[in-house]
């Protein structure tokens, strides 16, 4: 059951009974500690008690206001309902068909026809046990003869299946074994215990635990194989391999294998369900983790691990909102989170960048007890080393680093790489500085990683003898460069404008064996524009072309509003044009900037001053609007003031006109 389930212990006025407590007030909140359902019963059986209570049994005070407050409680009712609907709609994304019949879940006392009680607390079972501690005194104390006993298993519920019963040792996955993977004929059982006929009638498809064993491990060694592939073809490629055939590949064959399982008449375990979830989530495949998930839920072999494996598909940009969906599907199964679902959410939130609500899952998980670990503090630094363009990031992150420290938790590598990211979003040399000697003391070794870190420190500031200190600092250490470490040299100087120093650096970078990527021609373009050089930044983005590297939206972006600035409409145009022939989809960003140079001059270079209405951007909205982009904010504010820039422009040109000619008076004057 959700936790909206029980609306009162959700609002917290209710609450179930704690071992040892003995306080009225206690008792009281746990009476009232019903699902919604008897509520619901409860409500409507007052209702027909109704006409008793205003005809034959008066009350003082309260008679005269009683049609009032059932009115106010069928309100209360109304409201209840949308909140419930709420929930599952926004929520849980999730509607649901309550079928009446024999209880399925573990909250039922009563046991249905097939499914044993739970040999603790007589909930209805979902799983069979059988503790593997050497020497633990279960086997000798339970009586085959019992109904909820099978071959020295003991059937228990989803809440007492943490520890055995007998010898308190901590319950395994794999030890555990859910009652609808048994024989046909051991699920056949009567309110007595016998078999009787029904078991006679029975089939007798068992399932082979080793077979379904062996088939886990196979889905296992698969998703290390995708995980370690996407991990070698994303530093080859620069770009995600999700699409890339060797993992389609790899995921095919994942495919067969669940195939060859199903033809076994094998059922899928906690297990299966936990590593196929796990092999698309680090494939990015996050429509088939969705179908698997699903389907886990529908046959009740949630878990904890594949939870994670779930959140874990979805710590992509913009995937936070899913990710958290599905954190809230979790809780709804009565499914306890553990320390790495908080940090697969946060690492979500770190990909979204979004630091608050990093922030937020980190309050929550102190709310559930749960200490955190080198992991969730790195990926918390990392969620505000994400937000580039935040001036606090850094401040942010350097909170997260002092509280790990009185946590007494000893950082990793990653950790004080990410705290070296947020000082490069600052351009804070020093402490990055500090930073990188503290990580060089805690015992981690600097890899090219850690150095390019340090040369992108001063990317912002455009000190490239600093970058290029830096960059020798990694040449002494007898680290070879990356692409990475030279486009960050080449990004520093197109900051400072450096334009032979960045077309030095590029020809180094093709002498070490390295290729130019994208981000490569994105720095030299800059540099040039730094001088409103368009012919320059039109040869790069030529040369770029011809050597087969894709362009990004970015760098059209960076080309348009260099454009913007400087009112050359036909050059936008021109660029706008490139930008559809090789293949890259405009975004608001791009018509933005280029309604933006239209506001004020033409397709002829013509500065605009008598035309209250512009054509150019008639005709570039229109355009916009037949491509489907959406127009935002920016849009709007652009298009409603762009009447006013020509006569702010000549206003202003005129006032810096008198001034000049009343400086050179005064200049003749006083000579």
């Amino acid at each position: 059951m959700s936790p909206p389930g029980r609306f009162l212990r959700y609002f917290g006025l209710a609450k179930p009974l704690a071992s040892g407590s003995v306080s009225g007030l206690d008792k009281a909140r746990a009476l009232i500690d019903v699902p919604n359902p008897t509520l619901g019963v409860l409500f409507f059986a007052v209702h027909l008690f109704y006409p008793v209570l205003l005809l034959f049994m008066p009350i003082p005070l309260i008679g005269p206001l009683l049609p009032e407050l059932f009115f106010l409680a069928c309100c209360g009712v109304g409201l209840m309902t949308v909140w419930l609907a709420y929930n599952l709609a926004f929520v849980l994304q999730d509607f649901c068909v309550v079928c009446v019949g024999a209880p399925a879940d573990e909250n039922s006392s009563s046991t249905s026809l097939c499914l044993p009680p739970c040999w603790k607390c007589s909930r209805t079972a979902v799983n069979y046990f059988r503790c593997a501690k050497e020497g633990c005194p279960g086997p000798a104390k339970i009586s085959a003869s019992s109904r909820d006993i099978i071959d020295n298993r003991i059937a228990l519920c989803n809440r007492c299946a943490v520890r055995c019963p007998f010898c308190a040792e901590a319950i395994r996955q794999e030890d555990l074994h859910s009652v609808t993977d048994r024989p046909a004929t051991l699920l056949s059982c009567s309110a007595e215990g016998g078999g009787g006929e029904a078991s006679a009638m029975a089939p007798t498809a068992g399932i082979d635990l080793q077979t379904l064993e062996e088939f886990n491990l196979q889905l296992k060694e698969l998703a290390d194989k995708v995980q370690k592939r996407m991990r070698a073809l994303s530093t080859e490629l620069a770009i995600s391999a999700s699409g890339h055939p060797e993992i389609l590949e790899l995921l095919e064959e994942a495919r067969k294998l669940v195939d060859n399982l199903r033809r076994q008449d094998l059922r899928p375990d906690g297990v299966t369900y936990q590593w196929l979830i796990s092999l698309h989530a680090r494939a990015k495949a996050r429509e088939h983790v969705e179908k698997w998930a699903y389907e886990m839920e529908q046959c009740n072999k949630c878990s904890t691990e594949a939870y994670n494996a779930v959140i874990f598909g979805f710590a992509v940009p913009q995937g936070i909102d899913r990710a958290d969906m599905w954190f809230n599907r979790m809780l709804a199964h009565d499914v306890v989170p553990d320390v790495k679902t908080f940090a697969t959410l946060i690492q979500a939130c770190a990909a979204s960048r979004d630091s608050t609500r990093a922030s937020r899952y980190f309050q929550r998980m102190e709310g559930f007890g749960i200490a955190p670990d080198v992991w969730v503090f790195s990926q918390l630094i990392s969620a505000c080393a994400s937000e580039d363009h935040d001036p606090h990031s850094l401040r942010k992150a350097e909170g997260f680093w002092r509280s790990m420290q009185q946590a007494g938790v000893k950082p990793s590598n990653f950790t004080f790489m990410r705290l070296l990211k947020a000082c490069a979003n600052a351009g804070d040399a020093r402490k990055a500085s500090h930073y990188f000697n503290l990580s060089v003391d805690a015992g981690c070794v600097p890899d090219v990683v850690t150095y390019t870190q340090m040369v992108s420190v001063f990317i912002n500031s455009g000190d490239v003898h600093g970058a290029e200190r830096w960059f020798g600092e990694l040449e002494a250490a007898g680290i070879s460069p990356n692409v990475v470490t030279f486009n960050s040299v080449i990004r520093a100087c197109a900051t400072a404008g450096d334009v032979k120093n960045a077309c030095s650096w590029l020809g180094k970078l093709e002498t070490a064996g390295c290729h130019p990527t994208e981000h490569t021609y994105e720095a030299l373009i800059t540099s040039v524009l730094y001088h409103k050089d368009f012919v320059g930044a039109d040869s790069w983005l030529q040369r770029m072309l011809d050597t087969g590297v894709s362009p990004t939206i970015k760098i059209f972006i960076i080309l348009l509003k260099a454009c913007e600035h400087t009112g050359n409409l036909c050059q936008a145009e021109k660029w706008f044009s490139l930008m559809i022939e090789a293949g890259v989809q405009p975004d608001v960003q791009a018509y933005n900037s280029i309604l933006k140079t239209s506001a004020v001059h033409d397709s002829f270079g013509r500065f605009r001053i008598r035309q209250p209405t512009c054509q150019e951007q008639r005709k570039w909205f229109l355009k916009m609007y037949e491509a489907g982009v959406q127009p935002n904010e920016a849009t709007h504010d652009i298009l409603t003031r762009s009447t006013c820039l020509p006569i702010v422009s000549a206003v202003a040109s005129s006032v810096a006109a008198v001034l000049q000619s009343y400086s050179h008076r005064f200049c003749s004057i006083g000579n």
